[in-house]
């Protein structure tokens, strides 16, 4: 699939390469230092960080909440983000088992359908 930028919803920054940084793309801590996720990251390789847009990375977990609100958006509740949190700890195979298991029928034919 050929993609400009993917924009996550993680916590963390990249840094663009530059001479400072030896002309690589450097993966950085989150400002809200309660919720980086930078460590869950730091496989991803150069080219995959130079099409990768983390747009919460300046942003506190306090701002996020401020402006979805301010906007109208339905914050996630709790138990979603811990459901998410162990996915996260899962190797890829084993999350699309499980996901698959909870998807209903026409879900599944949905995913087939779509351009990867």
């Amino acid at each position: 699939m050929e993609i400009d930028y993917i924009a996550t919803g993680h916590y963390a920054r990249i840094v663009k390469p530059s001479r400072k940084t030896g002309g690589r793309y450097l993966l950085r801590k989150g400002r809200d230092k309660d919720k980086d996720q930078s460590y869950f990251l730091y496989r991803l390789t150069q080219e995959q960080l130079s099409k990768t847009l983390f747009p919460l990375g300046n942003l506190t977990k306090k701002k996020v909440r401020k402006i979805a609100k301010k906007i109208g958006l339905t914050l996630q509740k709790k138990e979603i983000a811990k459901r998410f949190a162990l996915f996260q700890t899962m190797t890829t195979r084993n999350l699309l088992k499980t996901t698959l298991k909870q998807l209903q029928e026409k879900e599944i034919l949905l995913i087939r359908k779509a351009k990867c």
